[in-house]
């Protein structure tokens, strides 16, 4: 695993960078004129990271 950390640590890097530039052109193609849209969106991003984390979570049974 060590092999391959500093491999997984970019490629972690360029998934956030990439979500961020098409959350970023979609927020400003809507033309809003208010932070809400991007609120909304960041609000959004926070449910998505926190299903991906609770659905991914092992939990082996018998233990909490």
């Amino acid at each position: 695993f060590k092999e391959h950390s500093g491999t997984a640590s970019a490629v972690l890097g360029f998934i956030q960078f990439a979500l961020a530039g098409l959350i970023s052109s979609v927020v400003s193609a809507l033309d809003a004129n208010t932070p809400i849209i991007l609120a909304c969106v960041m609000c959004a991003c926070v449910l998505v990271a926190n299903m991906i984390y609770f659905l991914g979570k092992k939990n082996p049974k018998g233990k909490i």
